[in-house]
């Protein structure tokens, strides 16, 4: 488990370059970061009062983080990977997914690490092998593809 230091990026400024709204936005802070090649994030608090919804919901009376979420997460922190080489201007979409394992349920409240690792970046896509971890042990892995777009795309 990493430990406690001063976060490369806050959530705040995570919040500037994910177009997520708060409530679908599921990386916290960035504790790694070697642009455009890795970076190590921790999950935002699934306890948190945004995500009740969400949990209560998934199960009644024994929560289980959904894996899709953790997925997502993933999806997440590649995107934070590839955006100081892409330019303010353009942002990560998630084209495809491979090999996705969920080897550990995940409960509401464990410290979820988060990793990408870009195996490979092009101009107009790219590709990451990520995984989640609860402590030492594996919870999701998977490789994920993504096309970059423009943000002017978005409205």
């Amino acid at each position: 488990m990493a430990e406690r230091t001063t976060p490369v990026l806050t959530e705040g400024q995570v919040a500037e370059i994910l177009p997520q709204g708060k409530t679908f936005r599921f990386v916290g802070e960035v504790l790694e970061m070697d642009p455009g090649k890795r970076v190590v994030a921790r999950m935002v608090d699934l306890t948190r009062p945004e995500f009740a919804n969400i949990m209560e919901a998934h199960f009644p009376g024994n929560p289980i983080v959904p894996g899709t979420i953790i997925q997502e997460a993933l999806e997440q922190a590649a995107i934070l990977a590839i955006a100081p080489v892409v330019g303010q201007d353009k942002f990560g979409v998630i084209m495809g997914v491979d090999g996705f394992r969920f080897r550990r349920l995940t409960k509401p409240g464990e410290e979820v690490l988060l990793e990408a690792d870009i195996t490979r970046l092009r101009s107009s896509a790219g590709k990451a092998v990520v995984k989640a971890t609860v402590g030492d042990q594996l919870a999701v892995e998977g490789e994920i593809m993504f096309g970059i777009a423009d943000k002017s795309k978005l409205t």
